[in-house]
């Protein structure tokens, strides 16, 4: 699934984020911009521990910052 692919690879720079845990955010938010809209407390009830949450919300948002 190329979908996949391109969905991992943008996951990979976060550590913790093994492969069952990027299925797992994937099955539950179908898409890499509804992760970009989530909050800390969404990405948390997607499965992930609190840390591992806000390292995807720092992920994505500290992007953005120029």
């Amino acid at each position: 699934n190329k979908a996949k692919g391109i969905f991992s690879s943008l996951l990979d720079p976060i550590e913790g984020l093994g492969p069952k845990r990027k299925e797992k955010l994937l099955k539950y938010f179908l898409t890499i911009e509804k992760i970009k809209e989530a909050s800390v407390e969404e990405i948390i009830k997607s499965g992930m521990p609190k840390e591992l949450a806000v390292k995807i919300y720092k992920y994505f948002h500290e992007e953005v910052k120029e």
